[in-house]
């Protein structure tokens, strides 16, 4: 009887591991259970186990993917502030789309190159514009869209925005749909008041290394985005 109850006991324990989640779909190569969120650099590196980065002999990150296909995406840091070559530098992630952000840059300063790659195959591009802290994204209620913008006037006046369609694509990697250098949304400004819109404040100008803003709407109709300021 002892037996047969332990034997139940750890059957109830495989069965709740399986349907929490806790294993990956091989199929799709996604976790089940997993919320469509962005993850920072410390729970991207504690979630992601694809993804081996180690310090080099100048104190920067050398960073390497090891994609679910096999293959491999490496992007080795040299000295920016010192010597040719940029430096590379984890932001986060979105585990259930199989995508990592990753910052290179080529001086001392953050953001100078944001780069997308997928866990996928390996394979990555730049983004049209940088971004280097999660707090500048933002994903619509209904999981279509993921906006990154950067708004900073510390070290002279930036301003873009670019939005990507998180629809299924033939493509390992996200599609961008909307890019402006001239617009943006201030960090967590972003207030989604359907899945096709949100209102935020967009930097127009900066007063000593501080940025200026100004309220502004973005909708998608007709098959774009649009905004207009309010």
């Amino acid at each position: 009887m002892r037996n047969f109850v332990i034997f139940l006991l750890f059957s109830f324990l495989i069965f709740q591991s399986i349907s929490c989640g806790g294993l990956i779909n091989n199929d799709t190569n996604i976790y089940r259970n997993d919320e469509l969120r962005v993850l920072d650099e410390m729970r991207t590196l504690g979630r992601i186990k694809e993804i081996e980065v180690s310090k080099n002999d100048n104190g920067y990150d050398d960073i390497i993917i090891h994609a679910f296909n096999g293959t491999e995406a490496s992007f080795y840091s040299n000295n920016p502030c010192g010597g040719p070559g940029p430096a590379y530098s984890i932001i986060g992630s979105i585990p259930t789309l199989g995508i990592v952000f990753l910052d290179r840059t080529y001086s001392c300063d953050m953001g100078g190159t944001t780069i997308m790659v997928s866990l996928k195959d390996g394979i990555y591009r730049e983004l049209k514009n940088s971004f280097w802290n999660v707090d500048q994204l933002s994903i619509s209620p209904n999981g279509s869209w993921l906006v990154i913008s950067n708004a900073d006037c510390s070290m002279g006046y930036s301003c873009n925005i670019e939005i990507l369609s998180l629809e299924k694509s033939n493509n390992s990697l996200l599609n961008s749909v909307y890019s402006n250098p001239r617009v943006c949304a201030r960090n967590n400004s972003i207030s989604w008041f359907s899945d096709n819109g949100f209102n935020t404040e967009t930097a127009i100008g900066e007063n000593n290394g501080e940025c200026v803003y100004r309220s502004v709407q973005f909708n998608y109709s007709n098959n774009e985005w649009v905004f207009g300021f309010k």
